[in-house]
């Protein structure tokens, strides 16, 4: 956590960078496969193809993971509220506009509208199998795997040689 922390801009907030490295740390633990508190290369290749490659199901699923952080199966509104405010802070800090609200108001009623529609036997929590129910409909919070299959399955240029 402490490396972690040295990648966070110098104007991050102690509240932004906690939250900032608890979503770091949860990462951290998705691609350490067998547990041995190093991410080995190819653990990390394998977690980084995962986001970047990797079918859109297993995408939604390893944020299941991330988003679940006391492991109980399911997403809480404040697991879901934490990862909108993770969410909100970096596009704020590097673009100044916000997909889920750019204040706390806004990104709890972001995250009320997500329970609605996602907690479909409303027992307060999101299941895997709701989840992905969500993720289909393409909220603003999980545009990027919209956009990383985009990019996965976009033609690709032919590069030619500089002479």
């Amino acid at each position: 956590a402490e490396y972690m922390g040295r990648l966070l801009p110098s104007t991050t907030t102690a509240d932004e960078r906690t939250k900032a490295l608890g979503l770091a740390t949860k990462l951290f633990s998705i691609f350490d496969r067998d547990s041995s508190g190093t991410v080995e290369w190819s653990e990390f290749v394998m977690g980084m193809s995962l986001l970047c490659k990797g079918p859109a199901s297993e995408k939604v699923a390893a944020l299941f993971k991330i988003l679940d952080s006391d492991g109980s199966g399911t997403i809480s509104r404040p697991e879901l509220e934490s990862y909108f405010f993770v969410v909100r802070d970096l596009f704020i800090g590097s673009s100044g506009i916000s997909p889920v609200g750019h204040d706390d108001h806004e990104v709890r009623e972001q995250v009320s509208a997500c329970f609605a529609v996602a907690d479909a036997n409303n027992d307060g929590s999101i299941s895997l199998q709701e989840f992905e129910v969500w993720a289909k409909t393409n909220p603003p919070a999980l545009r990027w795997i919209a956009t990383w299959n985009k990019i996965e399955t976009a033609p690709q240029k032919k590069s030619y040689k500089a002479y």
